[in-house]
Protein backbone atom coordinates (compact mmCIF):
# COMPACT_ATOMS: atom_id res chain seq x y z
CA UNK A 1 0.00 0.00 0.00
CA UNK A 2 3.02 2.29 0.22
CA UNK A 3 3.07 2.97 -3.28
CA UNK A 4 -0.49 3.13 -3.95
CA UNK A 5 -0.45 7.37 -4.45
CA UNK A 6 2.63 7.46 -5.78
CA UNK A 7 0.96 5.18 -9.06
CA UNK A 8 -2.05 7.48 -9.23
CA UNK A 9 0.23 10.81 -9.33
CA UNK A 10 2.38 9.03 -11.56
CA UNK A 11 -0.86 8.27 -13.91
CA UNK A 12 -2.25 11.80 -13.60
CA UNK A 13 1.49 13.31 -14.83
CA UNK A 14 1.35 10.73 -17.46
CA UNK A 15 -2.04 11.84 -18.84
CA UNK A 16 -1.70 15.16 -18.83
CA UNK A 17 2.04 14.90 -20.93
CA UNK A 18 -0.33 13.56 -23.79
CA UNK A 19 -3.02 16.39 -24.07
CA UNK A 20 -2.14 18.88 -26.07
CA UNK A 21 -0.77 22.07 -24.77
CA UNK A 22 -3.95 23.82 -24.17
CA UNK A 23 -5.50 20.99 -22.19
CA UNK A 24 -2.40 20.42 -20.70
CA UNK A 25 -2.39 23.68 -19.31
CA UNK A 26 -6.43 23.98 -18.03
CA UNK A 27 -5.85 20.66 -16.37
CA UNK A 28 -2.77 21.53 -14.16
CA UNK A 29 -4.22 24.68 -13.79
CA UNK A 30 -7.83 23.33 -12.56
CA UNK A 31 -5.43 21.04 -10.19
CA UNK A 32 -3.31 23.60 -8.65
CA UNK A 33 -6.58 25.07 -7.91
CA UNK A 34 -8.08 22.19 -5.81
CA UNK A 35 -4.33 21.41 -4.65
CA UNK A 36 -4.39 25.31 -3.35
CA UNK A 37 -8.03 25.08 -1.81
CA UNK A 38 -7.29 21.96 -0.31
CA UNK A 39 -4.01 23.27 1.84
CA UNK A 40 -5.53 26.34 2.82
CA UNK A 41 -8.33 24.27 3.61
CA UNK A 42 -6.55 21.86 5.69
CA UNK A 43 -4.54 24.84 7.73
CA UNK A 44 -7.86 26.65 8.33
CA UNK A 45 -8.93 23.28 10.26
CA UNK A 46 -5.46 22.70 12.14
CA UNK A 47 -6.63 25.65 13.32
CA UNK A 48 -9.70 24.80 14.60
CA UNK A 49 -12.31 26.00 11.50
CA UNK A 50 -13.77 23.80 9.40
CA UNK A 51 -14.07 22.51 5.63
CA UNK A 52 -16.85 21.75 3.09
CA UNK A 53 -17.06 21.21 -0.72
CA UNK A 54 -19.55 19.81 -2.61
CA UNK A 55 -18.95 18.99 -6.40
CA UNK A 56 -20.24 22.06 -7.81
CA UNK A 57 -17.98 23.75 -5.86
CA UNK A 58 -14.87 21.81 -6.77
CA UNK A 59 -16.34 22.05 -10.89
CA UNK A 60 -16.38 25.44 -10.72
CA UNK A 61 -12.44 25.64 -8.69
CA UNK A 62 -11.24 23.49 -11.64
CA UNK A 63 -12.76 25.63 -14.53
CA UNK A 64 -11.53 28.43 -12.86
CA UNK A 65 -7.78 27.21 -12.56
CA UNK A 66 -8.20 25.97 -15.76
CA UNK A 67 -8.56 29.81 -17.06
CA UNK A 68 -6.07 30.63 -14.92
CA UNK A 69 -3.71 28.23 -16.40
CA UNK A 70 -4.84 29.21 -19.94
CA UNK A 71 -4.06 32.64 -19.14
CA UNK A 72 -0.42 31.95 -17.86
CA UNK A 73 0.03 29.78 -21.22
CA UNK A 74 -0.91 32.29 -23.36
CA UNK A 75 1.56 34.74 -21.90
CA UNK A 76 4.04 32.47 -21.54
CA UNK A 77 3.44 31.79 -25.24
CA UNK A 78 3.49 35.13 -25.69
CA UNK A 79 6.90 36.37 -24.06
CA UNK A 80 8.28 32.81 -26.27
CA UNK A 81 7.19 34.44 -29.29
CA UNK A 82 8.67 37.36 -28.70
CA UNK A 83 11.97 36.53 -27.35
CA UNK A 84 12.43 34.37 -30.00
CA UNK A 85 11.87 37.06 -33.05
CA UNK A 86 14.56 38.70 -34.83
CA UNK A 87 14.83 42.14 -34.42
CA UNK A 88 15.58 44.10 -38.04
CA UNK A 89 18.83 45.70 -36.88
CA UNK A 90 17.99 49.54 -38.71
CA UNK A 91 15.29 49.36 -35.81
CA UNK A 92 15.36 52.85 -34.01
CA UNK A 93 12.97 51.54 -31.72
CA UNK A 94 15.69 48.51 -30.34
CA UNK A 95 19.23 48.86 -29.91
Amino acid sequence: MTGHGTCHVTFIAGALSGMGEKASAFAKGGLGCLIAFFVVSLLAVLIGGSMHIDIGGAILLFVIGGVIGLIVLAIYSKGRRDASADDAPDDPYHD
